[in-house]
Order: C-alpha cells, then structure tokens, then sequence
C-alpha cells in the first residue's frame, strides 16, 4: 500500500527509511540531506566510505541498520542512488533501475523486521509529466510489497 503524506520524513516513525543519494559524493543542502547526515552516523560514513572508494553507482541501492542520535530508534536505511551529482537532474531510468535493485533487496526482509518504508518525494526532481510516469513506477513496485509505503511529498 502506498500513502502520501506531507510530514518531514525525518520524524518518520517507518522502520526504514529511502535515502536519496547522488553518486559523486556532495551532500544536498537540502533539510532532509543535512538530517540524515546528522541522525544517521554510520549511515554516512558507509555513504562516504563507498563515494571513496568509487563504489557508488546510479540503480544501486545499499543499505545500513542505524540509531538515530537523536531518537535512539533503530532504523533500516536504504540508499538509493538517484542522480550523479547535486547539480544534475535525475532520470526516470535511473528511477526504474533502483526500483529493480529495491525489489531485490526487500527479499531480504520480513514483513516483521520491515513493515513500512518512509520514501521522500521525487515531485521537485521532475516535470509533472515525468513525475506521474515515476508514480506509476511506484504503484508497480510498491503495491506487489507487503508493505506500507509512505512517500512525504514535502
């Protein structure tokens, strides 16, 4: 199931949580860059430790169990590399492919230990047209999980 939502995603109470990364290594000075950054520790330093070693690729999601210092709630974050750097735009096929990868990796996770994923909103990163094919990924994607997804379109 996917529900929209205009909440910070940073205060998300879904165990995991969709990171959207560029590949280059540049933090976004977006709110939600700078506080994964910040809540999410060891989260960025395997983020740092990947972009070094030129292991970040475009559809290649990754992901790291992490507390947030602030909360101390444990949360699975998955990153999810979108666009090369921050002043490029995404693609939709660079969408669809981490789709792919994202699938793969839900394998991995029972609906127990994972019942619901925080996604942040592409809706900035695209046209309107374009927006609405990447919604239509989604739906494809998401509704075939066992999973809520809740995309905080702010």
């Amino acid at each position: 199931m996917i529900i929209y939502t205009k909440k910070d995603i940073l205060t998300t109470d879904c165990k995991g949580i969709i990171n959207l990364i560029n590949i280059n290594g540049v933090i976004e000075k977006t709110n939600n860059s700078q506080g994964m950054k910040n809540r999410f520790p060891k989260n960025h330093q395997m983020y740092q430790n990947l972009k070094n070693n030129s292991k970040l690729k475009i559809g290649h999601v990754f992901y790291c169990e992490d507390r947030n210092i602030f909360t101390d709630q444990e949360k699975i974050i998955f990153n999810f590399p979108y666009k090369h750097d921050h002043t490029n735009s995404s693609q939709i096929e660079y969408i669809s492919k981490g789709l792919k990868y994202f699938d793969y990796l839900m394998t991995l996770f029972s609906d127990e230990i994972l019942p619901n994923i925080a996604m942040p909103s592409l809706k900035k990163e695209f046209t309107l047209e374009d927006y609405n094919k990447i919604r239509q990924l989604f739906n494809f994607h998401f509704e075939e999980l066992n999973k809520v997804i809740v995309i905080h379109e702010t």
